[in-house]
């Protein structure tokens, strides 16, 4: 599986987003002629290409403000023009040689991420001819109320049956992993570590009785992702939220 990249970013409405992809790798052998015009260029596990850039959607066209190395953040236009044959004189140039379909995500969510998938709250498919824009659409996560640590916690201890927990103490340590479907219900869950014992068929219970949670898509289509709700169950967290 492959580590995260270094996203290009898109200016589109006055928001910033992420693209999934660079449209200056549809130019053939980008990388290597950059690399050919600047021995000094690096690239990295994270950036296999080595570079960054920015763009902005005008009046419906897609235009590359400018082209920066991915560690130093030094500008690297220059070496963008004699690839395309265009200059940057005027300002953001027309991305004429882009085609296809683009996917960028916006607000992006670190809980539902990893090092290697990148999730966002929002995303927009930008269809592209000749760097005008075709089609725009926009796909949203489905969000839950109890995603929320604050909520999980309300949830247990106003279901909790203490005569379920076979242990002497009112206090213990879980993780738990829970998968879910496109419809947001649990259709899995596992402790993967516990403090005690018996705290855990009764917190797995009430973990399955949650109602939703969220949910994610990547490039427009339903992601499931595993995640883990970490718990801490005491005497603080008990008059806090038995309430």
């Amino acid at each position: 599986m492959a580590t995260n990249q270094v996203k290009d970013i898109l200016i589109y409405k006055g928001d910033t987003l992420q693209l999934y992809s660079s449209p200056l790798e549809q130019i053939d052998g980008i990388t290597e002629k950059l690399f050919e015009l600047d021995s000094t260029l690096n690239s990295s596990s994270f950036c296999w290409r080595g570079f960054e850039a920015e763009w902005v959607i005008k009046d419906e066209v897609l235009h590359l403000k400018k082209v920066t190395e991915f560690d130093t953040n030094k500008i690297i236009n220059k070496l963008i023009e004699k690839i395309v044959g265009i200059n940057f004189k005027n300002g953001p140039i027309k991305a004429n040689w882009v085609n296809g379909k683009f996917w960028a995500g916006m607000d992006y969510d670190s809980e539902a991420s990893s090092a290697y998938q990148m999730i966002y709250k929002s995303e927009t498919k930008f269809i592209i001819e000749n760097g005008e824009m075709k089609n725009i659409e926009l796909k949203s996560y489905s969000p839950c109320e109890y995603q929320s640590q604050d909520s999980i916690y309300k949830h247990i201890y106003s279901k909790i049956d203490w005569t379920n927990i076979k242990s002497n103490s009112r206090a213990a340590r879980l993780s738990i992993y829970v998968l879910t479907n496109e419809s947001g219900h649990i259709i899995h869950t596992g402790i993967e570590n516990s403090t005690d014992l018996g705290f855990n068929n009764e917190i797995l219970r009430l973990i399955r009785l949650l109602p939703c949670r969220n949910v994610y898509y990547s490039y427009g289509v339903f992601s499931q992702i595993g995640q883990v709700i970490e718990l801490t169950l005491n005497k603080d967290n008990e008059v806090k939220y038995s309430r």
